[in-house]
């Protein structure tokens, strides 16, 4: 660019207005994108926050489950269920779903009894007399990507959720 301004007698300095235009159009889309994330984060959507637990009940209120819509590939997760006013022995049916892609670790208590049925595993904990509300907890760390939908009964109510594992 002959006649522009020249830097320390040995650069030519021209302007560009198409250029700058870009340039400024990039950095807004960025501190929206920025701001986007760290609204997210402070949400808790991309991790630990208000919005990092839901709980779905069985009609009727039998059972509930409580767990984090968004989990991690390969990282450790906790479902509880709740089961109120439960009749001895606690049997609850969990989906196949929750075994496979899900990664089934562990149940807290631990089940005295296992069986397999055609649409999951049955988990058969003794009670100690008088409880009124039970938890159980499973430590799951998911395998699959996406939705994976599940289910737990007790063989009178059933919750349907669904879990989204991000990479």
């Amino acid at each position: 660019m002959r006649g522009a301004e020249t830097v320390n007698d040995e650069f030519e300095v021209g302007f560009n207005q198409t250029f700058e235009s870009r340039w400024y159009r990039a950095e807004q889309v960025g501190r929206v994108v920025m701001l986007f994330v760290v609204a997210c984060a402070a949400l808790g959507l991309l991790g630990r926050g208000p919005f990092s637990h839901e709980t779905k009940a069985a009609p009727g209120g039998a059972i509930s489950v409580d767990y984090e819509p968004v989990a991690r590939h390969g990282t450790s997760t906790m479902v509880t269920v709740h089961v109120r006013n439960p009749r001895a022995p606690i049997r609850l049916l969990v989906d196949q779903h929750m075994i496979e892609p899900m990664g089934y670790q562990r149940a807290t208590p631990v089940p005295d009894h296992t069986s397999v049925a055609d649409d999951g595993t049955w988990l058969t904990f003794d009670q100690e007399p008088g409880q009124h509300d039970v938890l159980v907890r499973f430590d799951v760390m998911p395998t699959a990507l996406g939705f994976v939908p599940m289910h737990v009964s007790d063989g009178t109510g059933t919750v349907d959720w669904s879990m989204f594992v991000v990479p």
